[in-house]
């Protein structure tokens, strides 16, 4: 048992040798022929009405990956002296029965070397193509999987798709053939094998028009879907089609556009556990729209919707600039125990008209190798109101907001000041991009997470850490613009009054980050923004956009990740406070907690937003995935003391954690954690 003692007792059990998992066998190989014996090459016939063949056992030849001693087929291939017409030589392996390839496997491989004494083509280029084929079906339809032309006196693997027609596959054929053929050539060959197509589990084939499964999310840009007959990238049954994805972005030149669409698979998919991939082919149609900037047709991204709250995690995105059919990967990461939805959306900036792609071979891959047991540790918490990047996306926000509305500025008979205190927040060096922020949204906004995305007016601060320790606040707003970043599409961080509105009004320097930062509004139209360190910037807001700020206001605390490699981390609020003239209008240092009278949570993940309080609490983290293990924990190691943690565990970014206080210890000195697979 290994142990990591805190400063005050408490310890971890890193479960050394106390949790398992056991993840799916790695997907294999079925053998048809490792030639370990003579007996072996007997299998193997030459089809006589090609040119004439020779097979034999060769002992003294072996690509290895089978039984010591083992060796190979020889094939002596006699073309006769042809140095200007077409030869081919045929050798075929009765497989005992008919094969259903298509479903079974994947792959034909197989490791073949040509003999140093063989003589080449007429023009000297090689010695042939080598030709896998399947024979299938009582017509023997002659399915040719490929070939791949013979230079080499070395061992070579050779690797061959599987393809339809494939359902009954009864013999198995090489085939060396070219033009220029004019004397013997001879290769020997080892290894020829299945590769189990277990390895894939299909989601979406697109076989027929019933598959088209798929539904447009009606929040976003539209899409209309149909089964399309005529496109298809292969791996699927005769007649096989592909889906075909209109995409009907407005003209929004400078602006976000996304268009999704989304499958049911039908119950909870534990991805984690079972897969290592989602995998797809992609094709853009060629009279699709250009982005305005003339680069690409936008970025084709891969989600899990996950779990009860439908939490949107993001496997990647990739750029669409190919009008040929392109195979797509993405890996499974966490969340992703409970998958009951997967999610294609279509997005970026400058879309302005229609896309349209057509996809097809959805497929889980199954994990390759047994899956580690989570790693654990702990950490001692830091108290105040922690913020993490806990959801999926790098533009997922998680803030509290007040729940009164009464903190408007315009037409106040004193100046209003709006400040939040930065207790600790990530490196800049290691994470740049983090941030923390304000939105100061009048009206009565709803309950979304992106008030600055959905609400059609509003003031967006900004602070972010620079490399040297210290942090920048930015002042930022947006005026009759809902569901964009502003006047168009990008007026939040426009400073050039040539490129029309101007959002981005100034920022403030301070040789913290740490500290209160504070932003005092006054006349309306003025607005200091104070660093902590009392350095101090004035910028002023027109008039008549001031003007659209009357009234109620509701203000939010937040963070952003910003960026991928930030999804995790935390930032930790050590008070928030508003003030007109001299009265205190709200003042929390979040001591107590979150005020239910004062706060509300509107966060992408409210799990990401805890108040910590209490003496020597700590978090217990432990690596995803993690699918059916629990927590437990003990008080001592004696066996029968582990009992289940009640605690409620959550995933941020790629590690679980759990806030373990005062009376939630396993014992007032000591404890251990644990986490059990049963």
């Amino acid at each position: 048992m290994k142990l990591q003692q805190l400063n005050w007792l408490y310890a971890l059990a890193a479960a050394a040798g106390l949790a398992t998992v056991a993840g799916p066998a790695q997907a294999g190989q079925v053998v048809i022929n490792n030639f370990n014996n003579a007996a072996e090459a007997t299998r193997w016939y030459w089809e006589n009405w090609s040119a004439p063949a020779e097979l034999s056992f060769d002992d003294t030849l072996d690509a290895g990956g089978d039984e010591t001693g083992a060796g190979s087929l020889r094939v002596v291939n006699n073309f006769p002296d042809n140095p200007d017409g077409y030869s081919q030589s045929v050798v075929t392996i009765d497989l005992g029965g008919p094969v259903d390839a298509e479903t079974l496997y994947s792959k034909v491989s197989l490791d073949v070397r040509l003999d140093p004494s063989s003589h080449p083509r007429a023009n000297g280029v090689n010695y042939g193509v080598l030709e896998v084929v399947f024979r299938n079906g009582n017509d023997w339809t002659w399915n040719s999987l490929g070939g791949v032309a013979l230079t080499s006196a070395e061992w070579v693997h050779l690797e061959f798709q599987v393809k339809a027609p494939g359902d009954m596959v009864h013999h198995l054929t090489l085939k060396l053939g070219e033009n220029n053929l004019t004397n013997t050539v001879v290769y020997n060959v080892d290894n020829i094998r299945w590769d189990e197509r277990g390895g894939e589990v299909p989601i979406n084939h697109f076989d027929t028009a019933t598959e088209s499964r798929w539904y447009w999310e009606n929040w976003s840009d539209p899409a209309t879907m149909e089964w399309d007959g005529t496109q298809n990238a292969g791996g699927g049954a005769d007649g096989s089609g592909s889906l075909r994805v209109s995409n009907n972005f407005p003209d929004r030149p400078n602006g976000y556009g996304q268009s999704v669409i989304s499958l049911d698979l039908g119950g909870n998919v534990d991805a984690e556990t079972l897969y290592s991939k989602v995998i797809l082919d992609v094709k853009v149609d060629p009279s699709s729209a250009l982005r305005s900037t003339g680069t690409g047709y936008g970025a084709l991204e891969v989600i899990f919707r996950n779990g009860t709250d439908w939490t949107w995690n993001s496997l990647g995105a990739v750029q669409l600039t190919s009008t040929e059919w392109v195979h797509l990967e993405f890996p499974v990461k966490a969340p992703g125990d409970r998958v009951h939805h997967l999610t294609l959306k279509l997005g970026e900036n400058n879309l302005t008209n229609t896309v349209i792609y057509n996809v097809d071979n959805i497929r889980w891959v199954e994990s390759a190798t047994q899956l580690p047991p989570p790693v654990m540790s702990i950490a001692a918490a830091k108290p105040g109101l922690n913020l993490t990047a806990g959801s999926a996306g790098q533009y997922d926000r998680q803030n509290i907001r007040t729940v009164g509305t009464s903190f408007g500025w315009v037409d106040a008979p004193e100046a209003v000041s709006y400040s939040v205190t930065i207790k600790d927040f990530p490196s800049a060096v290691a994470n740049p991009g983090f941030q923390t922020h304000l939105y100061l949204v009048p009206g009565t906004p709803g309950t979304e997470a992106s008030p600055d995305w959905n609400q059609p007016t509003v003031v967006y601060i900004t602070i972010n850490a620079d490399a040297a320790g210290g942090g920048n606040a930015t002042f930022h707003y947006k005026t009759n613009a809902p569901n964009s970043n502003g006047p168009g599409g990008n007026g939040y961080f426009n400073t050039d009054p040539n490129n029309g509105f101007v959002g981005q009004l100034g920022s403030v320097h301070g040789a913290s980050i740490l500290g209160t930062w504070t932003f005092t509004f006054s006349e309306n139209t003025k607005i200091a923004l104070i660093a902590p360190d009392g350095t101090t910037t004035n910028v002023q807001m027109p008039a008549e956009d001031a003007a659209l700020f009357p009234g109620d206001l509701v203000v939010w605390y937040g963070i952003m990740p910003t960026q991928v490699a930030n999804i995790g981390l935390t930032a930790i609020l050590g008070g928030a406070s508003i003030a007109s003239g001299g009265a205190v209008l709200v003042e929390d240092t979040f001591a107590e907690g979150l005020n239910p009278e004062i706060w509300r949570v509107q966060a992408q993940s409210a799990a990401a937003v805890v108040p910590v309080l209490g003496e020597n609490p700590f978090w217990v983290y432990w690596t995803s995935p993690a699918s059916g293990f629990r927590l437990q924990q003990n008080p001592g190691l004696g066996e029968a003391d582990w009992t289940d943690s009640t605690g409620v565990a959550a995933l941020m970014g790629t590690q679980w954690r759990l806030l373990v206080t005062d009376d939630a210890r396993p014992s007032a000195s000591a404890g251990n954690f644990r986490l059990l697979k049963p």
